[in-house]
């Protein structure tokens, strides 16, 4: 699965419905009132995982027939109602999946799908099975069987419920229940059996696993290795609170500065809040670092101290100090009162005891356990974000939330595509974030391999750079080399300028200026000047602008000197890195008679990112009374072109 690295990138690409999703309230409601489990899957509109599961795995027979009698709702995370589910419960991976109760709790909460699709196939199938079992609640399912004490399917459908719901030892009473009635199928006694010892076995594992990790915290409270173990304990729910405390409180005491985060954040998971408040502030009044004056926020905000937290993060992170740009970020982008590194280490230490459910993968679980990620190659993202926002804040036509993709791959030093959507949609900010972070230079980072995203806030300044910014809002230019074929064999340059002048809403009233000098083989040379002004929309992933003013030409003595107004019209076509642009102009030329029929003229060209660096090329034909002409020309665009 692709999870959010260092706990705000993460990616998925999913094709959403046609149809809006329903609300939450109402999705639970509809299931409630059909008898069926619901399941949710939160998604993103744009990344590789959440479209393969789409396209490979729930077409699949097996799956089709076990989606029967359960409601599937299927959310976009960058969407309104989405983002409403995903905080909620505090989602930061996608895809994820969620088995809702009938009370609207998170039964099963699971990140990620298998890559091969018959795997990915019967880990859903089983992962529907589950939500059957908890299509009731307990009350429900315990008043059943006690009801119908000899009916082996319902006390094999209520173990599995209290075994979800981390009620193990239940679960085992039931299964042994079942294996010791007196006449029950055959096929159901066979799998409450398989059940019971592969639970049980578990149980003991995970007894083992608790009993090694509260010796050793007992043991080394000083040790950094202790955090995830502490970790580990807290999540497990089966240390009682007393004890818990006390193995919190003797490890932010005894552990050194330098390993003090994770100690903080291990005793927020286990509820020790003040504890770790209290060792954060002796630290600071003998080191203030950045790193702990970031951690302080993330207490604030286990706190529920929140007003107060974004303060603090506000005043830290304005301008990331080097190295703190990825705990800015993450903490810039938190859901809930829960940090993203500290939700990032509870959900490690739930994921290793999940893996002990399955032999043989408990060592990639605490490697899962004890690695945070590449924080030096997340460092380098942040802060090319944290530059890009630097760059096009100014820009912004309001306060807007912006979803940032990337695809990146280990042997490139630039990402290979990037994506930008901002809420309220504003083009020009995403066009502005997509070249800066498409030329963004980072570290290579083997680990690193698809698509990561990161959320960003942009705020609208209010600085007179700012307000400068709102009244021309953009300009857009290029300095070119053309070349004329035809009636007319000449090279020269030239000049294209265009500039937003008042804003209204995502339109804008826009001037312009043209310049262009040529040379022929026979040594007489043409001019051409023109200014423009007009209007520019916006219409969809396309701008468009249309533009008349005034302008004078001479293309030597052929076409002599004249007055002319001009009629143009601009579509420019925004393809992420790459952006197209189709022109179209007439004029009506004025005060010469050799150039008394209109002229005419079109093209097409597109602006590329090379080595760093924009290249505008582009060709097109002009009818004018010498005749007709083709040109094309090469050239370096300036500014947002």
């Amino acid at each position: 699965m692709w999870t959010r690295f260092a706990l705000v990138l993460a990616c998925c690409l999913a094709k959403r419905a046609a149809a809006e999703p329903p609300k939450l309230e109402d999705a639970l409601a509809t299931a409630a009132r059909n008898g069926h489990p619901l399941v949710v899957e939160i998604g993103a509109t744009w990344c590789l995982p959440c479209r393969e599961f789409e396209q490979h795995v729930l077409p699949r027979p097996e799956v089709v027939r076990a989606l029967e009698g359960i409601d599937l709702v299927r959310y976009d995370m960058d969407e309104p109602t989405g983002d409403h589910v995903a905080r909620r419960y505090n989602v930061t991976t996608v895809p994820t999946f969620l088995v809702i109760g009938i009370e609207g709790r998170a039964l099963v909460h699971t990140t990620g799908v298998p890559h091969d699709p018959i795997t990915a196939a019967r880990w859903f199938v089983q992962l529907l099975d589950d939500a059957r079992a908890h299509g009731q609640s307990t009350a429900e399912l315990e008043a059943r069987v006690a009801d119908h004490p000899d009916r082996a399917d319902l006390r094999l459908a209520l173990a599995r419920h209290l075994h979800a719901i981390g009620r193990t030892p239940e679960a085992i009473q039931q299964l042994q229940a079942i294996v010791a009635l007196p006449q029950v199928a055959r096929d159901l006694e066979a799998t409450a059996a398989d059940e019971l010892d592969r639970i049980s076995s578990a149980d003991a594992r995970v007894t083992a696993a608790l009993d090694a990790a509260r010796a050793f915290v007992t043991r080394y409270p000083d040790s950094p290795l202790a955090s995830p173990k502490l970790a580990l304990l807290a999540v497990s729910g089966r240390v009682p609170a007393r004890d818990l405390a006390q193995l919190a409180h003797a490890h932010v005491e005894q552990i050194d500065v330098a390993h003090l985060p994770d100690a903080v954040r291990a005793s927020v998971i286990a509820g020790r809040i003040p504890e770790a408040q209290h060792a954060l502030a002796r630290a600071i009044a003998k080191q203030a670092t950045i790193d702990l004056r970031l951690l302080e926020v993330e207490t604030l905000f286990a706190a529920a101290r929140t007003d107060e937290a974004r303060r603090r993060l506000s005043a830290l992170c304005a301008k990331p100090v080097r190295g703190s740009e990825l705990a800015c970020l993450s903490l810039e982008a938190m859901r809930g009162h829960e940090s993203p590194l500290i939700e990032r280490m509870r959900s490690s230490a739930t994921t290793y005891l999940a893996a002990l459910d399955d032999p043989g993968h408990e060592e990639v679980a605490l490697v899962h356990l004890a690695t945070f990620g590449d924080r030096t190659f997340g460092n380098a993202v942040a802060r090319a974000l944290y530059d890009a926002r630097e760059r096009c804040g100014d820009l912004a036509l309001r306060a807007a939330d912006l979803t940032i993709g990337f695809d990146l791959r280990p042997a490139r030093t630039r990402p290979a595509a990037v994506f930008v959507r901002s809420v309220p949609r504003d083009a020009e900010l995403d066009r502005c974030f997509e070249e800066r972070l498409t030329v963004a230079e980072l570290p290579p980072s083997p680990r690193v391999d698809g698509g990561l995203y990161a959320r960003m806030h942009v705020e609208r300044s209010t600085s007179p750079r700012a307000r400068t910014a709102e009244r021309r809002s953009t300009s857009r230019a290029a300095v070119y080399a053309i070349a004329r074929s035809g009636a007319l064999d000449s090279g020269g340059a030239g000049f294209l300028g265009e500039r937003s002048l008042v804003r209204f809403g995502d339109s804008a009233l826009i001037g312009g200026v043209q310049a262009e000098v040529a040379a022929a083989h026979d040594d007489f040379a043409t001019y051409a000047g023109r200014a423009l002004v007009g209007f520019g929309v916006p219409a969809g992933r396309a701008r468009v602008s249309l533009t008349a003013g005034l302008g004078a030409s001479t293309y030597g003595e052929a076409v002599p000197l004249a007055v002319e107004l001009p009629l143009e019209m601009r579509v420019s076509i925004d393809l992420g890195p790459v952006r197209g642009h189709v022109w179209a102009r007439a004029a009506l030329v004025l005060g010469e008679a050799s150039r008394a029929d209109d002229e005419v003229a079109a093209g097409l060209g597109t602006s590329i990112p090379i080595a760093g660096h924009r290249v505008l090329v582009g060709a097109g034909a002009e009818s004018r009374s010498l005749g007709t002409n083709v040109l094309v020309l090469a050239g370096i665009p300036l500014g947002d072109f």
